[in-house]
């Protein structure tokens, strides 16, 4: 062979390569989640990806934004009515990022159809080539489940404002025999990395994992050779700063004509804010909004685990419900966001008073509930008179001056006791419990208020009156003939 052909040989081989290289690009600029467009300078769309054109030709969207060619501040400009907000705003951010005055931009927005509500999230980075922004890479992610499920945790109460969430993607390639591969600076950027030409090593990546989660990559990787299908996956990463970040990652196995595995490709995404967001919700899910303590459900499900507790161990657990006084004529007098702050205060109040294993939550309007743990009956009324004056004594603080509070408390307790098995048992449930300390509560009403009415209960025994406190903080014992309270005011 000649040097020049040679030389034509390797400009072949050459070709070949930069082509194979090309058609992996398009299979991983194919394979994103999910909508992908390439701008140049001008704005025109140079290529979409498969998912842009798919939507675009369903859906409709953004009007004309569905072709090569397309002029897409155009298209935004001529957004109208709700949309043209959100288009301009996606617009000037895109030309920050052309002019270098944003590394990245990143905007939520609607894109609702006639038959559904959607969401997406869209994302702007620079295409850089020779050293200078020559476009823009411009993705559209959607993200209505998160958004639905957001909605539907907080029933509308609490509306998480994300006018910019983070959603970074990274793309990477690995050949399998020569374990040479291919980072996006977005990828070095996620994991911590400084960006390279080439990708660093497994064990490099591997050391910023997180150590819980090495196993799973490990597994994962290794297993990529016998891949049937795509496979998804999360895991953590710790930033050089020492900070967690969540990762969702996506890879594919590539094979060739005789269908051997020759690499695998993939992308990853930043999923960090979306699981604070997940965490916070759940917070949310389980803590009374005005108060900042417990809700209802989340106190009920206390009290389950702590009468589980006492009939295991054989304790005592005590149940108070506890009512402000004359709160309609709080309200009625000086509205209801004073209203709102005096359950703030007296929140704060009984927190004070309380100790740090017993739970404190909201059961709905100026009703609240206790759970006093590892306390005889004994014990539990004293606390709740404790309680009950230092609320006499505090009052509230409120913006139309200190005004007086003061509570009434029904206090029942359960006792643990020898069954027929000689386990121990708490003597009732959790419903019939509340049922008790409901109609404590009721008589101290009826009894003149500001005041602790307490039943006893264990196993083997009908519940009934035992003491009440009264005002001027003597005991008495119960009339056992003295009729039930029938009619409760909660005022």
């Amino acid at each position: 062979m000649t040097g020049e052909e040679s030389g034509t040989a390797q400009g072949q081989g050459q070709a070949i390569s930069s082509s194979r290289q090309c058609e992996r690009y398009k299979a991983v600029f194919d394979g994103y989640p999910g909508q992908v467009a390439i701008l140049d300078e001008a704005g025109r769309i140079l290529e979409v990806n498969a998912g842009w054109e798919r939507f675009s030709r369903e859906n409709g969207m953004c009007g004309a934004c569905r072709f090569t060619g397309v002029d897409y501040f155009a298209a935004c400009q001529g957004a109208s009515g709700s949309d043209a907000r959100d288009a301009d705003k996606a617009a000037e951010g895109i030309r920050d990022v052309l002019a270098g005055r944003r590394e990245r931009f990143s905007l939520e927005y609607p894109c609702h159809s006639p038959t559904e509500k959607r969401w997406f999230l869209l994302a702007a980075t620079p295409l850089v080539l020779d050293g200078r922004i020559s476009g823009v890479i411009v993705s559209h992610l959607p993200i209505t489940d998160r958004k639905l499920a957001e909605q539907s945790l907080i029933q509308n109460e609490m509306r998480l404002n994300q006018a910019q969430q983070l959603a970074r993607v990274g793309s990477f390639e690995r050949d399998l025999d020569t374990g040479q591969g291919y980072w996006s600076d977005e990828l070095f950027r996620m994991i911590g990395l400084p960006p390279n030409a080439r990708s660093p090593d497994f064990e490099t990546f591997l050391r910023a994992v997180h150590p819980e989660d090495r196993d799973l990559v490990d597994a994962v990787l290794g297993r990529v050779r016998d891949q049937k299908h795509p496979e998804d996956f999360e895991f953590r990463i710790i930033s050089p700063e020492g900070g967690v970040r969540h990762l969702s990652a996506s890879i594919a196995l590539e094979r060739d004509e005789a269908g051997r595995p020759v690499s695998y490709h993939g992308a990853m995404v930043d999923i960090s804010r979306l699981k604070a967001v997940e965490a916070s919700l759940v917070r949310l899910a389980a803590t009374d909004e005005l108060t900042g303590i417990h809700n209802r459900r989340r106190f009920l499900e206390l009290l389950h685990g702590e009468l589980e507790r006492c009939e295991r161990y054989g304790r005592h657990v005590s149940l108070g419900m506890l009512d402000i006084d004359n709160f309609k004529r709080i309200n009625d007098t000086y509205g209801h966001a004073v209203g709102d702050e005096v359950l703030r205060n007296l929140a704060a109040t009984i927190g004070g008073v309380l100790r740090a294993s017993d739970v404190f939550g909201r059961l709905g309007g100026e009703e609240f509930g206790l759970i006093l743990t590892e306390t005889d009956p004994e014990m539990a009324r004293l606390a709740c008179e404790r309680l009950v004056r230092a609320v006499a004594e505090a009052g509230a603080e409120t913006t139309a001056g200190r005004l007086s509070l003061t509570v009434s408390v029904g206090l029942a307790t359960a006792h643990s006791g020898t069954s027929q098995h000689g386990g121990w048992t708490c003597g009732m449930d959790p419903d019939a419990l509340l049922r008790i300390a409901d109609e404590a509560l009721y008589r101290a009403k009826a009894e003149g208020k500001n005041r602790v009415v307490q039943f006893e209960t264990g196993a083997n025994r009908t519940p009934g009156p035992a003491r009440r406190k009264t005002p001027g903080g003597g005991r008495s014992e119960a009339d056992a003939d003295a009729p039930a309270a029938t009619d409760r005011e909660r005022t």
